[in-house]
């Protein structure tokens, strides 16, 4: 028993018409302007993408470097061996002539690459320095616990802070 269905016949809705449905409205842009708006947003973000993985890709070395870092421990006798050998690794992909330093030159070297302008420059004690080098050389000249804790956070903070094009001196 389905009944169909019938419009209503009442003499009010006899004189209805339907509404009329306008045009749905484009989200392109209509007018040059806009477009060439488009393209130059477009545009600026994919270069702002590109610089961003160009930085990554250039600095990726920062980060395998300061990995390195943190697994090294203050009670370990070859921390300090480990980190000369971080650091002259760095040193050696940032410019290939830095494989020979040693000694004072290899420390004057890691001074010119930080830039003490823009970040709080954290130095390395001479006595640290001297100690570390010597140790280096001889093996019968060890640091202490707090001077390697010393020569750690200086190579972080050396490793984050160096600029590349900064340390030809």
């Amino acid at each position: 028993m389905s009944a169909e269905h019938t419009p209503p016949s009442t003499y009010i809705l006899r004189e209805l018409q339907d509404v009329a449905v306008p045009e749905s409205v484009s989200w392109l842009p209509q007018t040059i302007g806009w477009k060439i708006l488009a393209v130059l947003a477009l545009m600026g973000a994919a270069y702002m993408v590109f610089r961003f993985v160009v930085h990554w890709w250039r600095n990726r070395y920062r980060g395998e470097a300061l990995a390195a870092l943190n697994a090294i421990s203050i009670h370990d006798a070859q921390a300090t061996d480990r980190v000369f050998t971080i650091l002259k690794m760095v040193l050696r992909y940032i410019e290939p002539s830095n494989a020979n330093l040693f000694g004072a030159s290899f420390i004057k070297r890691l001074e010119g690459y930080l830039v003490s302008s823009k970040h709080h420059h954290v130095m390395l004690p001479d006595a640290v320095a001297e100690t570390w080098m010597r140790g280096l050389e001889r093996g019968s000249t060890h640091l202490t616990e707090s001077q390697k804790q010393k020569l750690i956070e200086y190579s972080k903070h050396w490793v984050k802070h160096h600029q590349a094009g900064e340390g030809k001196s």
